[in-house]
């Protein structure tokens, strides 16, 4: 077999937040035979030898494919030898077909050739491109949430693509974890600051979160020397929050405090 196969009419992509989705949670390994199911092979790793509060023997589930798209110049020697012993009872989506993996490669030069578009900045993007060309009907996402920052610039991607797959007649369903195709409000019609309320809780998040992992630092010196490095490296949030209102049309009616409430009148 040297191409993707579609076997149902459904096709279940898993995030790496799988274990924090309840929807996912909740699914039992007979409902997921009723989906092809696609994971990405880094999640996968951490999954099988990482610790996790809600962790299910993953070696209970039938992925259809595992995809790995990075360069295995990028991956550390235990990884690809997890790929080697996961690829005995799964096919593996790779760059390449590589033989030692049983591999099957991404048809990128057909999908861009389909949809005329280079656009993809993670491995999700390439995966709904994929569902999509494959001809599946329904695209059903768990597991995905790109709330932090750092994942929040693959969003517009992963939304983009999703974009395609509505307007090419598919059908997708989202657990209630996953934020893509998601805003609080909608933009005019519900509320004009919707744009702003949702970047400033995601850059709220991310800021929060980088302070707790740096509050766990043993060395104090050290602790208080990383956190203010990354306070200076910061944007300034008076400035962020400025920027955001001028672009929205909104009356700077207050300051931005990231660490706790925003001061504006929302």
């Amino acid at each position: 077999m040297n191409k993707i196969q579609k076997y149902r009419d459904t096709v279940l992509i898993l995030g790496n937040d799988k274990w924090r989705d309840k929807d996912f949670l909740d699914m039992s390994v007979e409902q997921m035979t009723d989906y092809d199911v696609w994971v990405i092979g880094g999640g996968l790793y951490v999954d099988m030898f990482g610790q996790k509060e809600n962790y299910r023997n993953i070696k209970e589930y039938a992925f259809d494919y595992i995809f790995e798209l990075h360069t295995l110049e990028t991956r550390s020697n235990e990884y690809i030898k997890f790929l080697e012993f996961i690829s005995r009872d799964a096919s593996i989506v790779m760059q390449e077909s590589f033989k030692e993996f049983n591999a099957i490669k991404f048809p990128l030069d057909e999908i861009i050739n389909k949809f005329n578009t280079r656009y993809f900045m993670c491995t999700f993007a390439y995966m709904f491109a994929l569902a999509i060309f494959c001809g599946y009907k329904k695209i059903k996402i768990m597991g995905v949430n790109m709330t932090f920052l750092d994942d929040y610039v693959q969003k517009y991607n992963c939304d983009f693509w999703l974009g395609m797959a509505l307007g090419r007649g598919l059908n997708i369903e989202l657990s209630a974890y996953c934020d893509l195709l998601k805003m609080p409000k909608m933009y005019g019609y519900e509320a004009d600051n919707s744009v702003a309320v949702h970047v400033y809780e995601c850059v709220k998040a991310k800021y929060n979160a980088i302070l707790k992992t740096l509050s766990m630092v043993n060395s104090k010196i050290l602790r208080d020397e990383l956190t203010d490095l990354f306070r200076s490296l910061f944007i300034d949030k008076d400035v962020f929050m400025r920027e955001i209102y001028y672009r929205h049309g909104l009356p700077e009616n207050g300051s931005f405090n990231i660490e706790g409430q925003s001061n504006a009148n929302y």
